[in-house]
């Protein structure tokens, strides 16, 4: 099918090559920049004035009108909507393509406004988005530029969890000052490392999609590359205040910038603080601070240094998702289960904490007009922590479990009871959140003693065992890497670009006992192994199959201490790329190609009982060897009208986070880890006018042979596999899985009247697990497989996380006196709860080991457990508007907006099928799904002061 696509499109554009030979039409091409900062600027329209020949800048600056049949002198004029921002007198022939090279503009402050409104102020905070929330409906942030479906899609679409193309952020490459920035062990983007930086990170060259990239092979989703240089930063004195009702509450934000000194010097400062003592969810707050310091020089012409450093120090209260019992006891769609009041305050229980500086050095050599080279060195390093609770001989003690509930009583007693339990909890609405309180009783009440401990003989110690805390999971990174880059101009028609990167990553797991919430130490024993303890009269310790590490045997555990797990995951990466891009008459070629190692390695400093031979120290090195190629061609009808097509081939490795079944305990890799082969395409047409835009793309993608690993407690796990008599934790292996990811992208923008624009956009996609995966059952006590090769029956399931299809109208107005207004109605469908691959096998609709008597399959039964959950669709109303003023050398700006007017607030935006499930009775109620449901209305002011 792949090949047919890509057939269509190329054998019209090689006919259409053909006949151009016959006429050689005269080209006029050039990129506008800013004089300040040097940097391309999108959006704008150039034109022969007096003529229809003309074309719109990208996303670099650069602009090309081709097929002009008159030659002679005329004036070139580039408007921003009605504002003119430059006019230059040109000379179009007798030589067939004018280069004008670059076009450095400095315009006057309403061609400056004008510039500002169609480059939308990037939020670089992940303030609205969970953990739990795949990052890449934030990452559409960054690649919001001034074509209207990727600013939707970043803006209007991402606060709703639309994804561009259905990809995560790992299938599309970040870069700052030309450095990868994509995590190694996932291939995700730590966006909290750069949140509030909004001035700094203003900038963003963005490629979406398959298109030729001047910096990098590219990703799926195309690449980003963030200009952080403080030559790019704008000459500035500004500082804002915002209030709002997101993540955060309030936010102060300043920047000083001298932009290019004459003796060749820049210097770039900004910082800021948003906090919240409550976010919008009850029982969250927001306290994060950023940071940025830029220094540059320009040596000379040729020669430029640049030494950044940056970063976020953040705290924040987590929320997470919930059964739809608890959302109807609480009345509340945004109940929380992870605080509980202590001492009258609301304390949270999840507490996300980071803080990872990054330092980069850039050194960039200019050597003539077609030569430059780009070498960034960089290194990051700090920690990321969340807390949770943790327990021993103690009752499950998270408010939402699932024995509590109205439901589950129901269903093990009468209806009377259960009706009794759902008006305590409807009368008392605490007994849903944490009981902090019985906490620090059962811990200052628990008296034991142990002997031998930390493996000392005769070393007695006796005190109050705490049964819950907290406990803070740690992943603290630190990476070094270097990338350079060489752009090569061969002549007005070809250039050749290259590049070499390594890193080396390493990320140190481990977790620290945060708060022993009353009690005086926590003993170090792994509850999920089959180890007993060996008791003599009041003393207690424990046999090895229960100790983590068999270094520290009967560990009590102390604030601050490193208990339950500890290891290392290093990983080295080096790649190579190049590629060639041609341009002849109305046709724009290129060619990508290349080729990387991945290693990676698990390094454990304990020596867990369960694992004595494969827990401590390195681990075998896993080496991976990959390649990909993409190619493409863009053909010009005419100065405004293109069609274009993009293919590739490529393979990546497995990501490391998915590589081991269970890390924390030992170094077993998932059986039959391969690289991932993806395959993709994507072509449209675009139409560039200085009244209306055009875009229709197409895409299809397949990703093939990827691994993923869970650990759960598997429910009635002799119905699963013979011969098994009790339930387990397990690790759940899938390897083999396949995805499709294919849609259209559809946007019209029309300027209706001056300064009124209106804008169409849609995004339609179908993305899928596309065949049936194997999966591995693998004992957690022992790491024996338990079952192997079981079939998933998934193919054609939808992707989840997402809706798959969105749709906008929008409106823009510019009327003088610098005012500007917004309106963006949107639609959001098709959205699909995750789905417990386990549903989706023979055991889950059979009685017993043999698969035999199955469920009937016309039942409703049938239907309950292997369908996938489908919410309702979502309409969305927005507006926003903008008001700026002058006062002598100050400017004052005002934006405000309020999203969600219609104040939706049943809207599911994501969930998920528990792991657990009742393979025994079949009741797919007991472990119900677990849902997200999209913010109500909110609001956003800010005041921006700039001198």
């Amino acid at each position: 099918m792949l090949m047919k696509l890509t057939t269509a499109f190329f054998l019209p554009a090689l006919l259409l090559f053909t006949f151009s030979l016959s006429a050689q039409p005269y080209v006029v091409k050039g990129v506008v920049m800013t004089e300040a900062n040097n940097e391309g600027i999108s959006g704008l329209s150039v034109q022969l004035e007096g003529t229809d020949y003309s074309d719109v800048t990208d996303e670099t600056g650069a602009f090309r009108i081709s097929r002009i049949t008159t030659g002679g002198e005329m004036n070139l004029l580039i408007t921003q909507g009605s504002v003119e921002l430059y006019r230059q007198v040109i000379q179009v022939g007798p030589s067939r393509l004018l280069n004008l090279g670059k076009i450095r503009i400095t315009p006057s402050e309403e061609g400056q406004k004008a510039i500002d409104e169609a480059i939308p102020v990037i939020s670089l905070s992940s303030d609205d988005f969970d953990n739990e929330i795949d990052d890449q409906a934030f990452s559409g942030l960054l690649t919001a530029s001034r074509d209207a479906f990727t600013a939707t899609s970043g803006f209007t679409f991402g606060f709703r969890r639309f994804r561009i193309r259905g990809y995560g952020s790992e299938d599309t490459q970040y870069y700052i000052n030309g450095m990868p920035i994509n995590e190694l062990d996932n291939g995700r983007i730590s966006f909290f490392n750069f949140g509030g930086l909004n001035d700094v990170t203003r900038w963003a060259d963005a490629q979406i999609g398959l298109q030729a990239t001047d910096h990098t092979f590219g990703g799926m989703g195309g690449t980003i590359n963030l200009n952080m240089r403080p030559s790019n930063v704008r000459k500035t004195k500004r500082i804002s205040f915002s209030e709002t009702n997101g993540g955060y509450r309030h936010r102060v934000m300043g920047t000083y910038s001298t932009g290019v000194l004459k003796n060749g010097w820049s210097i770039a400062l900004s910082g800021s603080r948003r906090w919240a003592e409550e976010g919008y969810i009850d029982g969250t707050f927001y306290d994060a601070w950023s940071y940025y310091v830029g220094i540059e020089k320009r040596l000379n012409r040729q020669h430029s240094l640049a030494l950044v450093a940056f970063g976020a120090p953040n705290r924040r209260g987590r929320s997470a998702s919930a059964i739809q019992e608890l959302y109807d006891l609480t009345g509340d769609n945004y109940y929380n289960p992870n605080w509980g009041y202590q001492n009258g305050e609301k304390r949270n229980a999840r507490v996300g904490d980071s803080h990872q500086p990054n330092i980069l050095l850039t050194h960039d050599w200019t050597a003539n007009d077609r030569l430059n080279l780009t070498t960034t060195l960089h290194y990051q390093f700090g920690y990321n922590g969340s807390t949770a609770m943790d327990w021993y001989d103690f009752d499950d003690p998270r408010p939402d479990e699932y024995n509590r509930l109205p439901s589950y009583i129901e269903a093990n007693s009468t209806p009377e009871i259960a009706e009794l339990a759902r008006q305590k909890l409807i009368e008392n609405p605490a007994l849903l959140q944490i009981d902090w309180a019985s906490f620090y009783r059962a811990n200052r009440s628990n008296l034991q003693t142990f002997e031998n401990v930390d493996g000392i003989p005769g070393n007695t110690v006796t005190g109050n065992r705490s049964q819950v805390i907290i406990e803070d999971r740690r992943f603290d990174t630190e990476k070094l890497g270097l990338n350079t880059t060489l752009q090569f101009s061969v002549n007005d028609n070809f250039n050749l670009q290259a590049g070499l990167n390594l890193q080396s990553y390493k990320t140190h797991v481990f977790k620290t006992v945060e708060d022993l919430l009353g009690g005086d130490f926590y003993v170090d024993v792994d509850k999920f192994a089959e180890g007993e303890n060996v008791t003599t009269g009041n003393r207690l310790e424990f046999d090895s199959l229960g100790t983590p590490d068999l270094l520290n045997p009967n560990r009590l555990a102390r604030e601050g201490d490193v208990f339950g797990w500890n290891y290392d995951i290093n990983v080295r990466n080096g790649g190579f790329w190049a590629q060639g891009q041609y341009n002849i008459d109305n046709f724009e070629l290129f060619a990508a190609a290349n080729v990387s190692q991945t290693q990676f390695w698990r390094t454990g400093y304990f020596q867990n009982g369960r694992f004595p031979n494969n827990s401590l120290g390195d681990s075998e090195k896993q080496k991976f060897t990959n390649y990909g190629i993409k190619a493409g061609l863009t053909y010009a009808l005419d100065g405004r009208n293109y069609l274009f097509v993009n293919g590739t081939h490529r393979t990546r490795a497995p990501f490391v986070r998915n590589a081991y079944v269970a890390a924390r305990t030992r170094d077993q890799l998932v059986p039959g880890l391969e690289n991932v082969t993806i395959q993709g395409f994507d072509a449209g047409y675009y139409l560039r006018s200085p009244l209306y835009k055009i875009r229709a793309v197409a895409y299809l993608t397949d990703f093939k042979n990827e691994a993923i690993t869970y650990s759960f407690y598997h429910e009635d796990l002799d119905v699963v596999v013979e011969g098994v008599s009790e339930d387990k934790f397990v690790n759940y292996a899938i390897t083999n899985q396949d995805r499709r990811h294919m849609g259209l992208e559809l946007a019209l923008d029309v300027q209706l009247m001056t300064g009124l624009n209106m804008k169409v956009v849609a995004g339609m996609g179908q993305h899928t697990f596309s065949n049936r995966p194997n999966a591995t059952i693998i004992n957690d006590d022992d790491g024996s497989i338990l079952l192997q090769d079981q079939t998933l029956f998934i193919e054609n399931y939808r992707i989840a996380g997402q809706p798959q299809s969105a749709y906008n109208i929008g409106f823009a107005y510019r009327p003088k006196g610098f005012w500007s207004f917004w309106l963006d109605v949107s639609y959001f469908h098709r959205m699909f709860i995750g789905i417990n691959e386990t549903r989706r096998t023979e055991a889950a609709i059979s009685y017993d080991p043999r698969y035999v008597d199955k469920v009937d399959n016309e039942s409703t039964l049938w239907r309950e457990i292997i369908d996938q959950e489908q919410p309702g669709g979502a309409l969305m109303l927005d507006i926003s508007a903008r008001k700026s003023f002058r006062f002598g050398d100050t400017f004052l700006a005002i934006n405000a907006s309020v999203n969600n007017i219609l104040d939706t607030q049943d809207f599911i935006t994501g969930g998920f099928e528990q792991r657990r499930f009742d393979f025994e009775e079949k009741d797919v109620n007991r472990f119900p799904s677990r849902y997200f449901y999209g913010f109500g209305r909110g609001y956003f002011l800010n005041l921006s002061f700039r001198f």
